[in-house]
């Protein structure tokens, strides 16, 4: 199989199965650092930090999430055993995740909300999907929503997800734009995001 053909991303609606012999598992820590220097088309870097041992200082270890690479250099020297975090929404530019557990539940959110388009796809170390998106243009934020639908999330605002195995390699990521109708039904079931959101400059 030539290069090309290995790094490809993966068709929309693809069924990645757990274990997929097309995902690429580079270092995490090095993935971090591409993530947060590469422009990825978001309205502001990404943010990483150090995954935390337990879920249950999540929300610590979150806010600390930055995009500056002398940090993230220094944590993969701390923390180099640790998994990367990497926070979505806002805080991530517009950086939005579907999370799906299998293949049939994201299939079923695509039957009825429309399907998504061709994007980096991820798989997660228990072999759960997720989808790479950036936030829809003219919409000002989305939340992070844990029952979008059946066996599928939407992490947006306040959200994380750990950098897991990949559809293509880092130089190869792209992210397509979450759909319309996706963002239409996740707004029937939150609060509308609030309008004065800011998103944090490139420097």
């Amino acid at each position: 199989m030539s290069d090309v053909q290995a790094y490809a991303p993966l068709p929309s609606g693809a069924i990645v199965p757990p274990l997929a012999a097309n995902l690429h598992s580079p270092d995490p820590w090095e993935v971090a650092a591409w993530l947060t220097t590469s422009d990825l088309g978001l309205r502001s870097p990404i943010k990483v930090f150090p995954w935390p041992r337990s879920d249950a200082p999540i929300k610590k270890a979150r806010a600390k999430a930055s995009s500056e690479i002398g940090a993230i250099r220094a944590w993969a020297h701390v923390h180099g055993d640790r998994a990367v975090g990497v926070r979505t929404g806002v805080a991530s530019g517009g950086l939005i995740v579907v999370a799906a557990d299998d293949a049939f539940s994201l299939a079923q959110a695509e039957e009825r909300y429309g399907e998504l388009p061709p994007t980096t796809r991820a798989e997660s170390r228990t072999g759960k999907l997720r989808v790479w998106l950036a936030l829809t243009p003219g919409v000002v934020a989305l939340p992070t929503l844990h029952t979008f639908a059946p066996g599928v999330r939407i992490l947006g605002d306040g959200g994380a997800c750990r950098v897991g195995r990949w559809s293509s390699p880092p130089d190869h990521f792209h992210l397509a734009s979450l759909p319309m109708g996706w963002v239409r039904a996740a707004g029937t079931l939150a609060e509308a995001p609030r309008p004065n959101v800011r998103y944090p400059t490139r420097h």
